[in-house]
């Protein structure tokens, strides 16, 4: 079975019914950015639709892991670490060295 569970998608709806989207101000905003409450911030407050979390120009992200959690543009995830390579060749087979400059 793929998708949300039709009692899960009927409770997102009921909890979303007078919520207002920070986007386009129509109330139905099912989504919010999952940003975890820390003690010295708050939970981010933002609500809204995922159509109208598309159409922003700056990027939301959309994580299944059973539940789906989803995040503004100010709170994604964003990586911890910097990847280091030595030798910088093309692992693609055509074993060309590659530029930090060249843009592909």
């Amino acid at each position: 079975m793929k998708g949300f569970l039709k009692d899960d998608i009927e409770k997102g709806l009921a909890s979303g019914k007078f919520k207002k989207c920070c986007y386009c101000g129509r109330k139905g905003a099912t989504l919010k950015c999952n940003k975890v409450a820390t003690k010295s911030k708050d939970a981010c407050s933002k609500k809204y639709h995922f159509p109208c979390a598309l159409r922003q120009k700056t990027p939301h992200t959309f994580i299944f892991s059973g539940t789906m959690d989803s995040f503004c543009p100010v709170h994604r995830p964003k990586q911890r670490y910097e990847l280091k390579v030595k030798d910088k060749t093309c692992l693609g087979g055509c074993q060309e060295k590659i530029d930090d400059k060249d843009e592909r």
